[in-house]
């Protein structure tokens, strides 16, 4: 996304400076077909794999940076908010599917992610968490929980997206995708608890900040066992003293801790709240922050400090 040609012995120029910038050719190309170029036209074709261009380099956190300061993300919300055929038929590889996905791996970056709030992505997007478990849902209710929907807008209670996004941390721990909805590796582990955890943290404001009812509804086993699992992997890693990328079978970075750590504290404390008796599961389950921060005392990577 740096690619900003300039004429032989001309000084550099930076992308964003530079009209004949990679970045800027995009832009302007999207800038063309907006609201939606009409299918099957050339100017369709030219758009849609602009946009699955664009889909994957916006998974850098450099490239997100950049994209944040030009009319790219506006373009991706104004082709989800006026597509014209229902979520449920969108095919792979479809302008709209390409165009959620930018705005899913925008969403997960914080250089950006405030863009997509003002261009509207979240009013945009929340009629798709409708469609439920399939993919475009599922995109939906990642980007809505990423850029901090109120609890009121996930469907269901939140039941589904409870659902939808632990099965998902289960499946990419195990390798595996979701038969006729997702492949291996379409999402990663980081993006995956990040998303969870913004659940858990709606859940908890939608209770006044004491996360009772709404909490319990993403008090499911096998989401918590997997971040208890993320913690103890880190935990396993310092104390062989090795790279926690090397040391870990789940985690690939320390902020996957962090979320894993917080969700895991949400879900329990609303659970004692929820009823006097539960002493023995969180005994069995809870986050044992002083654990953490004893044995990551004065460590970079302690998911206390990086909060």
């Amino acid at each position: 996304l740096q690619h900003s040609p300039v004429p032989d012995g001309s000084f550099p120029i930076p992308p964003l400076n530079n009209s004949k910038s990679l970045i800027r050719i995009l832009e302007k190309l999207l800038k063309k077909a907006s609201v939606g170029p009409k299918k099957r036209s050339g100017k369709y074709e030219g758009v849609r794999w602009a946009c699955g261009l664009i889909k994957n380099l916006a998974k850098s956190e450099e490239n997100a940076a950049l994209f944040r300061k030009t009319e790219i993300p506006n373009y991706a919300v104004e082709y989800v908010r006026y597509s014209t055929a229902p979520p449920s038929r969108w095919t792979s590889n479809s302008l709209d599917d390409f165009s959620l996905f930018i705005i899913l791996n925008l969403a997960q970056w914080p250089v950006s992610r405030q863009g997509l709030v003002k261009a509207g992505a979240v009013e945009a997007i929340k009629p798709i968490m409708k469609e439920g478990d399939d993919l475009q849902g599922l995109k939906a209710t990642m980007v809505c929980a990423l850029l901090g929907a109120q609890w009121a807008d996930f469907p269901d209670d939140g039941s589904t997206a409870a659902k939808s996004i632990s099965e998902l941390m289960t499946n990419i721990t195990g390798k595996k995708g979701k038969d006729g909805i997702y492949a291996y590796e379409v999402f990663n582990l980081h993006i995956t608890t990040k998303a969870y955890c913004n659940l858990c943290r709606a859940a908890n404001i939608a209770n006044g900040g004491v996360g009772e009812s709404s909490t319990k509804v993403l008090d499911v086993q096998s989401a918590e066992t997997l971040c208890l699992q993320v913690e103890s992997d880190l935990l396993l890693a310092a104390d062989n003293d090795s790279d926690v990328h090397h040391g870990s079978n789940f985690v690939p970075i320390a902020k996957t801790v962090e979320y894993s750590a917080l969700t895991v504290d949400y879900i329990k404390e609303a659970a004692a709240r929820a009823s006097e008796d539960v002493t023995t599961d969180n005994d069995r389950l809870k986050f044992v922050s002083k654990t953490l921060q004893y044995d990551f005392a004065g460590n970079p990577m302690n998911p206390i400090e990086i909060i």
